[in-house]
C-alpha cells in the first residue's frame, strides 16, 4: 500500500489592532491499496487513527484501488496573550466619581499585550478561551430505504425513508459558570436569587496590578462574579466534541414520464430534525435536546410542463404554417414549493392563559433571564 500526504496550509494575517491571527491547515492523506499482483482492490476500508488525540477518519477505495482522506488540522489560532483589548473603565466606584471622559475616554493608555511573560496570571480578569487538546473530527452517518412502483399512464411512484445522525459535534461550553446551587429552579422570576446574585459587594481584586483595566479594576463587583469557580476570571470557554443530531424523513414522490406532451413530479417530504449543540445550562452533564432552526415537518414541491396542443406535429391546427409560426412549439411550466416555518422558541417567556399542553423547559436561572 502506498501513503502519500499532501499538506495544504494557509494562513491569513489581518494588520489591524485587537484582531487575532486566523490559521486554517487542511490536509489529504492519499494512497492505494493493491494486491499481491500490483493490482487495485475495489472497495477496501481504509481507516487512520490520530496518535495524538484518537480521532479515527475513514474511506472507502475506488475503481483502481485509490483514496482519499481529508482532514482539518486546525481552525483559527488561539493568541491569548498575544493580543490585547483595553475596556473603557468609566468610574471605580460605581458612578459616584468618574475617572474617563468623552474627551480622554483611555486616561490610563492602552494596555499592550503581555505575551507569555505572565505565566498563568495572563489575562487574569478577562473572559479566556483555549482549544481543546483532543479534539474529534465531527461526522455524520446516513441511511436511507426506498421502494418504487411504476403506475398506468407512465407513471413512477416511490416512498423513502431516510435518516441521518450526527455525531461529535462541536459544542461551546463555559468552564467557569455560576455554580447550580445558586440557581432559581421556579418556573417565575425569583426575585431573592436575583438580590442575592446581583448585590454589589467589595472586589477582593481591587488596586491589583495584574487586574488593571480589566472588568474586575472596580472597588465593587457583583457576588455573583465571586461564586464562580474561578472568579479572578470571567468565562472560560472551549470547544468540546459533545454535540449530536438526528433526522428521520418520509419522502413521497410521484413521477409522470413525458408522454403526450405532459410530465410533472410531485414530492412531499414529513420530517423531523433535532439537535443537542448548546447547553441549556453551562452547568447541565449534556447539551439540550432542542428542535433545530432548520427542521420543517412538511415540504411539499410540484412542478410540470404542458406542450400546447397546437402547430406542426401537434394534435390540432398542424396543416397552417402561419398558425404553427403563431401558436405552434409553445410549452406551459409551472413550479409551486411549500413548507412548514421554522420552529419558535419563546425563551423564559410565562403564558398566563388556557393553552395546549406545553412541555416545560426544566432551565435552571438567576431570576427572569438567562443564566
Amino acid at each position: 500500500m502506498r501513503l502519500f500526504i499532501i499538506l495544504i496550509a494557509g494562513t491569513l494575517l489581518l494588520p489591524f489592532p485587537g484582531i487575532r491571527f486566523g490559521q486554517e491547515s487542511r490536509a489529504v492523506i492519499l494512497g492505494r491499496v493493491t494486491d499481491a499482483s500490483g493490482a487495485g482492490i475495489v472497495g477496501a476500508k481504509v481507516q487512520v487513527t490520530s496518535l495524538a488525540t484518537g480521532a479515527e477518519l475513514s474511506s472507502v477505495t475506488g475503481g483502481d484501488g485509490d483514496y482519499q482522506i481529508p482532514y482539518v488540522i486546525r481552525i483559527d489560532v488561539n493568541q491569548g496573550g498575544f493580543n490585547q483589548t483595553t475596556n473603557v473603565i468609566p468610574t471605580l466606584d460605581n458612578g459616584q466619581s468618574f475617572i474617563a471622559t468623552l474627551a480622554n475616554p483611555f486616561p490610563n493608555g492602552f494596555q499592550l499585550p503581555p505575551g507569555s511573560s505572565q505565566g498563568l496570571s495572563t489575562f487574569l480578569g478577562r473572559a479566556i478561551s483555549f482549544f481543546n487538546e483532543r479534539q474529534l473530527n465531527p461526522y455524520i452517518q446516513r441511511w436511507s430505504l426506498s421502494v418504487q412502483q411504476e403506475l398506468p399512464g407512465r407513471i413512477v411512484a416511490e416512498v423513502s425513508y431516510v435518516g441521518s445522525r450526527g455525531t461529535k459535534l462541536g459544542v461551546q461550553r463555559n468552564l467557569n459558570p455560576i455554580p447550580r446551587q445558586y440557581l432559581s429552579t421556579k418556573n417565575e422570576c425569583d426575585q431573592p436569587v436575583i438580590d442575592f446574585l446581583s448585590a454589589v459587594v467589595r472586589n477582593p481584586f481591587f488596586g491589583l496590578p495584574e487586574f488593571a483595566g480589566t472588568p474586575l479594576a472596580s472597588q465593587n463587583v457583583a457576588r455573583s462574579q465571586l461564586l464562580r469557580p474561578y472568579p479572578h476570571f470571567g468565562d472560560i470557554t472551549v470547544t468540546e466534541p459533545t454535540g449530536y443530531s438526528w433526522y428521520h424523513a418520509l419522502q413521497v414522490g410521484v413521477e409522470k414520464r413525458f408522454t403526450k406532451g405532459l410530465t410533472f413530479q410531485a414530492s412531499w417530504t414529513y420530517s423531523k430534525f433535532m439537535e443537542a449543540i448548546s447547553y441549556l445550562n453551562d452547568t447541565d452533564p449534556r447539551p439540550e435536546e432542542v428542535i433545530s432552526d432548520q427542521d420543517f415537518p412538511h415540504r411539499f414541491v410540484l412542478n410540470g410542463i404542458y406542450e400546447l396542443p397546437f402547430g406542426k406535429g401537434r394534435k390540432w391546427l398542424n396543416d397552417n404554417k402561419w398558425v404553427d409560426y403563431a401558436i405552434g412549439g409553445w410549452q406551459l411550466q409551472g413550479w409551486f414549493e411549500g413548507q412548514s416555518g421554522e420552529a419558535l422558541g419563546f425563551g423564559n417567556a410565562i403564558v398566563r392563559a388556557i393553552l395546549p399542553p406545553i412541555r416545560n423547559s426544566k432551565r435552571r436561572s438567576p431570576g427572569c433571564g438567562k443564566d
